[in-house]
């Protein structure tokens, strides 16, 4: 769908340091992999993301964690797969869920704190700092298409509230590439009401205060329920967008950071020993697996 915009569009893309963090997480993993697209024809449905928190290991002791399956394995602790990490098994039953990023979580939040988070994430969504636009294309069913094609990144516009501050559905937005180039999913499907893509490059974009970073990220997964309105004909998403970072490139990001030096002391050092994502020649893993969960409302999307 295509509407001209009701509200003048402005670009937004500098977020909290911590909403920083859960944008270089969503993306890299261990292959540059860009498939070929399934030339999807159809409509165009966009969503604009009004949630998102760190995906979470729930229960280390029964290996229970949100998150998706990157690279296909089912990695065992010790085994020959997954640069020797142990894999966890969705809520779902689902197998193989990398999230070594997850392990990490809770010793970041002993330092900022678990609401705290949640919080900076949910301001950042709110205010329009952290605007993140999906636009599913070539869509002929909504709950069933066998070839459909995903756009994620920076959002145009001014989000508006409603009365319980949460966005208003059916607003207008657009892409803004100014800076960052839109990252774009060629092979996706929805199969009874899920939308799965991926993998693909991405390159997402993150300012933090007087920091600026391009994250050109590898190996990125969606996968998403799907609710349809039938009333406007919209779609809401929820579920995840998985990868991995570069174990040097969140280092850097970590030290960059104004979080303070007992965290930076801490964090840093852990973060090469989760590496699970993209062995290098001799085998050792260069990314960590990382996941957000996000939630969506309906929207309209102006294309360029």
């Amino acid at each position: 769908m295509l509407l001209s915009p009701s509200r003048p569009l402005a670009p937004r893309c500098s977020v909290p340091w911590i909403a920083a963090l859960a944008l270089s997480t969503t993306a890299c993993g261990g292959l540059d992999e860009d498939p070929i697209s399934c030339m999807a024809t159809g409509e165009t449905k966009a969503a604009v993301v009004t949630y998102a928190t760190f995906a979470r290991v729930i229960d280390e002791d029964s290996l229970m964690a949100e998150g998706l399956n990157l690279d296909g394995a089912e990695s065992e602790r010790g085994g020959d797969t997954g640069c020797a990490k142990q894999d966890f098994t969705a809520t779902d039953g689902r197998k193989g869920i990398d999230n070594q990023f997850g392990m990490l979580l809770p010793i970041i939040e002993n330092y900022v704190g678990t609401e705290n988070i949640d919080a900076l994430l949910s301001a950042a969504i709110a205010n329009g700092q952290l605007l993140l636009v999906l636009a599913v294309s070539g869509v002929d069913d909504p709950m069933n298409d066998e070839c459909v094609e995903v756009r994620l990144g920076s959002g145009a516009g001014t989000p508006y509230l409603d009365t319980q501050g949460t966005y208003e559905q059916y607003q207008t937005f657009g892409f803004d590439s100014s800076e960052t180039p839109v990252s774009h999913f060629t092979t996706g499907r929805i199969i009874d009401g899920v939308l799965e893509a991926g993998p693909a490059p991405a390159t997402l974009p993150v300012r933090i205060l007087d920091a600026a970073f391009e994250l050109k990220l590898l190996n990125a997964h969606l996968r998403m329920d799907v609710t349809h309105d039938p009333v406007g004909d919209g779609i809401r998403l929820e579920g995840y967008a998985a990868g991995g970072v570069d174990v040097e490139q969140f280092r850097g990001i970590i030290k960059e950071l104004n979080i303070g030096d007992d965290v930076i002391n801490t964090v840093t050092p852990i973060v090469g020993t989760l590496a699970d994502l993209g062995p290098d020649e001799e085998g050792r893993c260069q990314h960590v697996s990382a996941a957000l969960r996000l939630k969506t409302t309906e929207a309209f999307l102006l294309e360029d």
